[in-house]
């Protein structure tokens, strides 16, 4: 089997990030094909990508593999932003963040940087997005756009994921902190009980002494 880097045999492929090959990633596909996984596994590329990939892998053109779905024109998500209702499930779906909006916020789709990977459409609970043909189909520079926010939104999430975690390790510590400086308040006001109670008694003490003397 030829050796080929995972890196030349990722840049063949379109990017979308799609997962319909079975794998969560264009990188990881690209990494199980570098170790002997078939290579007609790619929907978005369909058979220019299989011809592409023989080429560079040495190996022979197969059909694209029905059970990863069909080969077809490029298409552009669309929200029916009249039913949206803000529950940005679509917002966390997408592998490129190509869809602005908030929480109870409208959402609408960046067409420019959307895909096409239809990952948004399934999560929606209101079945208010639409895949439509888009205006212009792949070209060469789209598969190097998308592997660039993919990547950017990955960083972006492993650094959300990072603060969020630290926010809890100090919230836990500062919870721990808060525990003792309580408990060293119990304690020293137990301690100041019990001072005084001695020196009342003995305060008693003293005085039942002089009584006794003095008769």
């Amino acid at each position: 089997m030829k050796t080929v880097p995972v890196t030349a045999i990722e840049a063949v492929l379109p990017q979308t990030q799609c997962t319909r090959c079975g794998y969560p990633d264009c990188h990881s596909y690209a990494t199980a094909i570098a170790t002997g996984t078939p290579h007609n596994q790619c929907p978005p590329g369909g058979p220019e990508t299989i011809v592409q990939l023989s080429e560079l892998l040495g190996r022979k053109v197969t059909a694209l593999n029905p059970d990863n779905g069909q080969h077809g024109p490029k298409l552009l998500a669309k929200i029916d932003e009249s039913r949206c209702i803000g529950c940005v499930k679509c917002i966390k779906a997408c592998p490129v963040d190509a869809i602005s909006g908030g929480p109870k916020r409208m959402h609408t789709v960046i067409q420019s940087e959307c895909n096409g990977c239809e990952l948004c459409v399934a999560p929606c609970p209101m079945d208010c997005i639409d895949m439509v043909p888009a205006p212009i189909q792949y070209s060469q520079l789209e598969p190097d756009q998308y592997q660039q926010r993919y990547q950017a939104r990955t960083e972006r999430l492993t650094c959300e994921r990072e603060n969020k975690l630290g926010a809890q390790r100090h919230a836990r510590q500062g919870g721990l902190k808060q525990v003792q400086s309580d408990q060293d308040t119990v304690q020293a006001r137990q301690d100041f009980v019990k001072a005084a109670a001695a020196r009342a008694k003995a305060k008693r003490l003293a005085k039942l002494k002089n009584n006794a003397q003095e008769q």
